[in-house]
């Protein structure tokens, strides 16, 4: 008996040496994989930065840089009441406008998506046909949301980080999918949908709060989806990119800078959210994110 137990013991033993061996193994050969994935990425994302013109770096890198200026300026010109009135007068149109652009914009999104392969890749990587105006007028979107922290700072709001962070940067990722290119990047559609209808709830809401109410905390957990889906989405088109990049129609650059900014909106929208509806909140705050 003693010496079938300890056969069995060594076969357990065995099996559980030979599971451990084929785990480590297969996280070397994942970390080997994603090292080289994003070497890959870098090489590329360099490259394509250097090919762009004055212009172009500017469609890039111009829109944080005025918008951390702007914030201060409208800070100090906000001490005027008179000033501060004569803005906050136009919240209502401004949420309107926003509210129906963005269902325009979340109608051509579905227009270009429903001309592609319905699979995951003919959806995210392949190459799509050129609609300068629905691209160019998405990019000035998000320059003119910046209305937004104007009129937090008109009503004597401060702005989150999230909300700071969100509008300072969220033109540069909507260029970097289109600069240096002829048409924009396979990617594009699918953020810029969940985006738009987002969007259209949101502008919706902060029109008429009273007939929306029902929906505000349901606003924050889309957006939060809404981020999860774009990331999933910038990993696979990634993934595909670097095994072979004919396969997938991507800016590098646009899919790492969109990795990073994308996971920090995830982590500030979830904090906001816990803070805002988690059990322990005793006064939900209602802070503008997007």
């Amino acid at each position: 008996f003693s010496v079938r137990a300890r056969g069995a013991r060594s076969g357990r033993v065995a099996v559980a040496c030979h599971f451990a061996s084929c785990v480590a193994s297969w996280q070397q050969n994942a970390l080997a994989a994603a090292s080289a994935m994003v070497d890959s990425l870098l090489v590329a994302a360099s490259k394509a930065l250097r090919e762009l013109t004055a212009s172009e770096h500017a469609l890039l890198w111009l829109p944080p840089v005025c918008y951390i200026v702007l914030v201060p300026i409208c800070r100090l010109a906000m001490q005027s009441k008179t000033l501060a009135n004569t803005i906050l007068s136009l919240r209502g149109m401004h949420n309107a406008l926003l509210a129906i652009y963005s269902a325009a914009a979340s109608v051509s999104a579905f227009q270009a998506l429903s001309k592609r392969p319905l699979s995951v890749h003919g959806m995210l990587c392949e190459p799509v046909e050129p609609m300068p105006w629905m691209v160019y007028t998405w990019y000035v979107s998000k320059l003119y949301e910046w209305g937004d922290s104007v009129l937090l700072l008109a009503a004597g709001k401060g702005l989150t980080s999230l909300h700071y962070n969100h509008h300072m940067t969220t033109a540069t990722v909507v260029a970097s999918h289109f600069v240096g290119r002829a048409v924009r990047t396979s990617i594009f559609d699918i953020p810029l949908l969940l985006n738009a209808v987002v969007h259209t709830m949101m502008y919706a809401y902060y029109w008429w709060p009273s007939l929306l109410l029902p929906v505000k905390q349901l606003l924050t957990q889309m957006q939060i989806l809404q981020h999860v889906t774009v990331l999933a989405a910038i990993l696979y088109t990634t993934a595909v990119w670097s095994s072979e990049p004919s396969r997938c129609d991507i800016n590098p650059f646009a899919n790492g800078l969109s990795l990073s900014l994308y996971l920090m909106y995830l982590v500030q929208f979830l904090l906001f959210y816990f803070s805002a509806y988690g059990r322990k909140s005793r006064a939900p705050s209602a802070s503008k994110a997007e």
